[in-house]
């Protein structure tokens, strides 16, 4: 008896709470990093590569001659081919007359993938630009993020740009150690930014 009372206690007790919802998990936000407003009458320069990309032509443009064209109208913008180790992909030169200015490169998947640049007359936001030696680039207490070149790079140092994530830096210089090693930072330090390029993440 007492066992048959007890059993229907518990129905009771069990039975007559509420039913407790599910607890879900919340869903992740995805954070969307909006490219900086850019005050543009601060460079000087026609021509402005950022952390972003070009100025004007954003990462996760898609690759088209007729967009650079309308970008930068005073310049000649000519379609080639880019091609390494047996693999092709489209490239775009930005010229004023004979000198080369800009080369934009694809990335297989119709959009801007690199864009890089060996002249002077292109800004950067960072203000640094090629031919500014290593010293003035990276001062004390800077924190430097570089690397070895390899295949047309062998021999360069590339380091990323101060603060910077998709920008970086071609050293270019002479020591006596192997290629495959970063010179210290003393032997580095006349080196010169021989070109800057820009990646997509």
């Amino acid at each position: 008896m007492k066992a048959f009372l007890f059993g229907v206690l518990m129905l009771f007790v069990f039975g007559c709470q509420e039913e407790q919802p599910i607890a879900m998990p919340e869903e992740t936000a995805v954070v969307v990093e909006e490219i900086p407003q850019y005050d543009r009458s601060a460079f000087p320069e026609d021509i402005v590569l950022t952390e972003h990309g070009l100025f004007g032509y954003w990462e996760e443009s898609a690759f088209s001659i007729d967009s650079v064209r309308a970008l930068l109208p005073a310049f000649e913008v000519v379609a080639g081919t880019g091609s390494s180790e047996g693999q092709t992909w489209d490239i775009l030169t930005v010229k004023q007359g004979q000198t080369e200015l800009l080369q934009i490169d694809s990335d297989f998947l119709g959009n801007v993938g690199k864009v890089s640049t060996s002249s002077s007359q292109v800004g950067v936001d960072t203000r640094h630009r090629v031919g500014m030696t290593f010293s003035e680039v990276f001062q004390d207490g800077t924190d430097v993020a570089c690397y070895p070149g390899v295949e047309e790079l062998t021999g360069e140092v590339i380091c990323a740009a101060p603060d910077r994530k998709q920008l970086f830096y071609v050293f270019s210089g002479s020591w006596d150690g192997p290629d495959t090693r970063i010179p210290p930072q003393n032997e580095l330090a006349a080196w010169r930014i021989s070109s800057i390029f820009w990646t997509s993440k």
